[in-house]
């Protein structure tokens, strides 16, 4: 009866690989004083999650502060994935992170960001390096989760597919 535990071992590994692959909750935050304002009005910044099944470790990217103040909410230890911010100049404090072998490094990335504009806090990795760089995306760009979450997301050869991530907390 070695059929058994293969098969405990089989329904185990799918098990994982299936909570591997439901998409992580996104965190957004408007980091401006006052009243909602529309899209067209405001910068959106994002970091990203990758996460590879079973054998690949967690890299994310993730903001932390925007000019100085904390884009954290009251019961989250994490950082945020989203943020909105009035048209201007910013200073963007992100961190990134690699579960194994548990590598990590912080940056400020400063840029003078513009209303309807979408930009990605990207982290390049060089060994045990870590650099940002703000990107911004062309002119039109929708922020979708797959954007957010690319490894949740098969690969469908068309960004269309992906639902838009709303802007509200």
């Amino acid at each position: 009866m070695l059929l058994k535990p293969f098969v405990a071992v089989a329904a185990v590994l799918v098990c994982a690989q299936a909570a591997l692959a439901q998409p992580m909750p996104i965190t957004q935050r408007h980091a401006y004083e006052g009243q909602r304002r529309p899209a067209a009005q405001l910068a959106t910044v994002f970091g990203k999650i990758l996460t590879m099944p079973l054998a690949s470790p967690l890299a994310m990217t993730m903001i932390q502060k925007v000019d100085g103040k904390s884009v954290r909410g009251l019961f989250e230890s994490g950082c945020c994935d989203v943020v909105y911010v009035l048209p201007g100049s910013h200073q963007i404090f992100v961190h990134h992170s690699v579960s194994l072998p548990g590598r990590y490094g912080t940056g400020t990335l400063t840029g003078n960001l513009a209303a309807g504009r979408v930009y990605e806090a990207e982290a390049i990795v060089s060994g045990d390096k870590v650099a940002f760089r703000l990107r911004e995306t062309p002119p039109g760009y929708v922020l979708t989760y797959k954007d957010l979450r690319p490894a949740s997301y098969p690969p469908t050869g068309s960004r269309q597919n992906s639902r838009v991530v709303p802007t509200t907390d």
